[in-house]
């Protein structure tokens, strides 16, 4: 899974072109960034895949109101909506889009698969039920939360060892620098939901080098609490990012009549 998860991009800007504050080619350049092309195979009323902009007008015809990011991990399937095969290829990318108000029967959701070489299709697939209207999510409780974690994180890590300026760290937090140099969020995106984001992704990164590395001499009760102390932080990681990709676009006041 990529350091920046495109799912959160693809809510955040298909929220955007839905409040009229960007063009759908604009969305569908931001979603798909510098990288290969994306299409969307499975839209509503298309045989194959086209590109985004065509996508985003079936799944607005088809009566999508919201776009909502879900980053499962094992063990850790919150807010997917099944059916059993919509869940397991969710799970297997490690992300997906669920889409709020479409269709009359059940729903719709979004899961990438990419291909070396060929780009990233996103496959369009039916969900068990569908969503309301994302709500609000509150991005001042994931801030706090996020702060929270991270100083666990740093205690819980250093106790195990693990938290040490190595080549390797180093060269992962800089290349996720990099890429968040070069993201770009829709008009408006406050700066806090910027920097919950920022923090979330680094905490994953620190979370996953300190799984996949061993260390010296660990025993499987050193190994068994590592794996006690990472779980959590990773799921307060992707939870923190989802909102603040969630709060990229407010929703629009309505006006009292």
């Amino acid at each position: 899974m990529p350091v920046v998860p495109r799912s959160g991009l693809v809510a955040a800007w298909a929220n955007a072109w839905l409040q009229g504050l960007v063009s759908p080619d604009d969305a569908a350049a931001a979603i798909a960034g510098a990288g290969v092309p994306h299409r969307v195979a499975g839209a509503p009323g298309e045989d194959g895949p086209v590109s985004w902009p065509v996508a985003l007008g079936r799944l607005r015809a088809a009566g999508a109101t919201g776009f909502r990011v879900c980053l499962p991990a094992p063990g850790d399937v919150s807010g997917l909506p099944g059916p059993a095969s919509f869940n397991e290829a969710a799970l297997a990318a490690g992300e997906a889009v669920l889409v709020a108000g479409a269709t009359a029967e059940g729903g719709l959701g979004l899961v990438p698969q990419r291909e070396t070489g060929s780009g990233t299709t996103w496959f369009v697939l039916p969900t068990s039920r569908r969503l309301a209207p994302p709500a609000v999510s509150s991005l001042a409780e994931a801030d706090r939360a996020l702060a929270e974690g991270l100083r666990e994180a740093t205690a819980a890590l250093a106790a195990l060892d693990v938290a040490r300026g190595r080549e390797q760290l180093s060269g992962q937090l800089r290349s996720l620098e990099q890429a968040l140099d070069r993201l770009r969020m829709p008009p408006g995106t406050s700066s806090r939901a910027l920097q919950v984001l920022h923090r979330a992704l680094r905490l994953r990164v620190l979370v996953e080098y300190a799984a996949a590395d061993d260390g010296a001499a660990m025993t499987a009760g050193q190994a068994a609490a590592r794996a006690a102390a990472l779980q959590p932080l990773d799921g307060l990681a992707r939870h923190a990012a989802a909102a603040a990709f969630h709060a990229a676009v407010e929703p629009v006041p309505q006006r009292r009549r």
